[in-house]
């Protein structure tokens, strides 16, 4: 996700060719225009984490009672899951937002950001 985010942020051919023959995390573009990539991503886990009606703690409460209807058992499971790689990619994003210079601003002014939904 974070090449196409980064992309969305470019308008020189140039630094568009280098994110695209970029591999891994590590991307040759400004520290500034990083920081606004990974601002929106950041944001983007967190508005999804927050939009779910339980936490992970609720969830797991839910699954240690036996009496759990089964249905609603796998349902939770699943939701679970699906919560905890998000929080996961939400740890791994600041993990790299800290990695950063303390000098980079956000947000860069991009002609072609994306927004994610």
């Amino acid at each position: 996700m974070l090449p196409y985010l980064r992309l969305g942020y470019m308008s020189d051919p140039a630094e568009m060719q280098s994110v695209i023959s970029s591999q891994g995390p590590v991307c040759s573009m400004s520290p500034c225009m990083e920081r606004a990539v990974l601002d929106q991503l950041a944001d983007y886990f967190m508005t999804r984490l927050s939009g779910y009606p339980t936490t992970l703690k609720e969830d797991d409460a839910l699954l240690a009672d036996p009496s759990l209807n089964p249905r609603k058992r796998v349902a939770t499971r699943l939701v679970r899951l699906e919560k905890k790689m998000l929080a996961a990619c939400l740890v791994a994003t600041v993990d790299f937002l800290n990695e950063l210079p303390d000098t980079t601003i956000s947000p860069c002014p991009a002609l072609y950001a994306p927004s994610l939904k």
